[in-house]
């Protein structure tokens, strides 16, 4: 499965140094997944495992950090916004 994350402040621009990381709910894979920033500012999973549990956070300079739990399908493509309030 594809994941994009589109991080946004709460005004709904673009961010920088914005930081998107996976981690598996099943404590058994131990993996971290890692995203790729793309041109147009979402943010692209690489190799994210299918029917398992994730907690995706997205961190940027000056933003409260924020946690989105996500599942997706063998085969499936999703996108996720998530926007970031300032401290």
């Amino acid at each position: 499965p594809i994941l994009l994350v589109k991080p946004t402040g709460a005004d709904g621009k673009p961010l920088e140094s914005v930081a998107v990381s996976g981690r598996y709910q099943n404590t058994t894979i131990g993996e971290t997944n890692r995203f790729e920033p793309q041109k147009d500012g979402r943010h692209r999973s690489w190799q994210l495992l299918p029917d398992e549990p994730c907690m995706i956070t997205v961190t940027a300079s000056g933003h409260k950090p924020q946690a989105s739990n996500i599942w997706l399908a063998e085969g499936a493509t999703s996108e996720l916004e998530v926007k970031l309030e300032p401290r």
